[in-house]
């Protein structure tokens, strides 16, 4: 019976010793799994480093639960889904469905999805961005970066800033910085919108559009006040898809319309400039049939159809721009169409309420056979879905051109990307 009872104890003893080992085992898994080991959640683990989508490690994937359930289970020996840049589905481009903690992952291909952080397609715009590169705005839905060039798989350009505008892919300069190779200037032959124009050469256009320290001074040196016929500054180059962004600026002067003094009234005759797009018919004429990007104190982004009709979405009221609303027609004569909001910088001084000290002003337009978006300042404010001539016939290309209409202006930055 004693030995029976000894073997009892000792059986008793193993059993238990090996309940002890077992919870022994199960608390030290526990302790290195909190340790050493990645979770799934959306904590995304707090040993295993974790992708933010580009180089080195971050906290977590943006989009990321913390990797795919029971991944990163082995501490730095096991691969995990998540973990370091080049592991996993968080890898070294996005910081996206992966992106949770887990071990030192060893082969994980980078991740597609996410939204990249420090990737190639940068922030830039939406999409595949194929002149960002340079953009810290990113375009998200379509609006422009502080410095790139437009994505081509969303609407976004941070064209046209002062610290350098587009740049990307495509881009080119319309103005290369020193004369006006590339453009035609015309003068109106009299004061009628639809003026025929006399066409101005080497120093006679460089006098109304004086190239000077890398930008367009517009009525440079004309005296105050005194009277101006309109200009335009046109390319000698037809597009047809593109996007195309420049920089404007009031200056200080305002001109009469005729030897009474008309239009140097600026409440009455606000400060005003602009680009005319898809020129066609008479290209010698100014004003000549065309759709008009308003550059003007106060309503800058209005559609104007120049003897020309487009058509463009607006609200209930017909007259002012909604996006997704439905298209009206916007027929010429000089029909206007109202942005949808006023975003130009304001004017500084005792003089801010006519513009005057106003800083630049970036503005975008971009054209897909006849549909386009209107951008001032990074805000969609106008756009078509067509444009016709007077008779009704599409217009899906011709030149495009900046204009001189009685007050004194500077544009910079004149860059187009042409699309296919």
């Amino acid at each position: 019976m004693r030995k029976s009872s000894c073997r009892g104890v000792a059986a008793r003893t193993r059993a238990v010793g090996a309940r002890h080992l077992s919870l022994t085992l199960t608390l030290g898994m526990s302790a290195l799994a909190v340790i050493g080991c990645g979770t799934s959640g959306s904590s995304g683990g707090s040993g295993g480093a974790t992708a933010t989508g580009g180089s080195g490690n971050g906290s977590g994937g943006v989009t990321s639960t913390g990797g795919a359930p029971s991944s990163g289970s082995g501490g730095a020996v096991s691969p995990g889904t998540g973990g370091t840049p080049s592991s996993g589905t968080g890898g070294s481009n996005a910081s996206g469905s992966g992106g949770g903690s887990g071990g030192a992952a060893s082969g994980g291909a980078p991740a597609t999805g996410g939204t990249a952080a420090g990737g190639t397609s940068a922030s830039g715009g939406a999409g595949t961005a194929s002149g960002g590169a340079t953009g810290s705005g990113g375009a998200t839905g379509g609006k422009p970066g502080a410095g790139g060039g437009p994505a081509t798989g969303g609407s976004g350009v941070g064209g046209g800033s002062s610290s350098g505008g587009a740049a990307g892919a495509g881009w080119v300069d319309l103005f290369n910085g020193t004369d006006l190779t590339g453009f035609k200037v015309y003068m109106a032959t009299s004061a009628a919108n639809n003026a025929p124009g006399m066409l101005l050469t080497g120093a006679a256009a460089e006098a109304v559009f004086k190239p000077e320290n890398g930008m367009i001074h517009v009525y440079p040196d004309q005296p105050d006040k005194s009277v101006q016929v309109h200009y335009l500054m046109q390319t000698a180059m037809s597009y047809a898809n593109f996007n195309v962004t420049w920089d404007y600026k009031w200056g200080t002067k305002k001109f009469a319309l005729d030897a009474t003094g008309k239009g140097t009234d600026l409440t009455a005759y606000p400060r005003d400039a602009g680009m005319v797009w898809y020129i066609h018919g008479n290209l010698t004429q100014v004003w000549a049939p065309a759709i008009e990007f308003q550059n003007k104190w106060g309503s800058t982004g209005d559609i104007f159809a120049l003897y020309a009709t487009c058509q463009s979405p607006a609200g209930s009221d017909k007259t002012q721009f909604m996006a997704g609303g439905a298209s009206v027609a916007v027929i010429g004569g000089l029909t206007q169409h109202l942005c949808s909001g006023h975003f130009e910088t304001p004017g500084v001084g005792p003089n801010a309420s006519t513009g005057e000290g106003s800083d630049w002003n970036t503005c975008l337009l971009q054209v897909n056979a006849g549909a386009s978006q209107y951008y001032v300042n990074g805000h969609l404010v106008n756009g078509t879905t067509a444009v016709m001539d007077s008779g009704g016939k599409a217009v899906t290309s011709g030149p495009m051109a900046w204009q001189g209409e009685q007050a004194e202006v500077y544009y910079r930055n004149l860059r187009i990307q042409v699309m296919p």
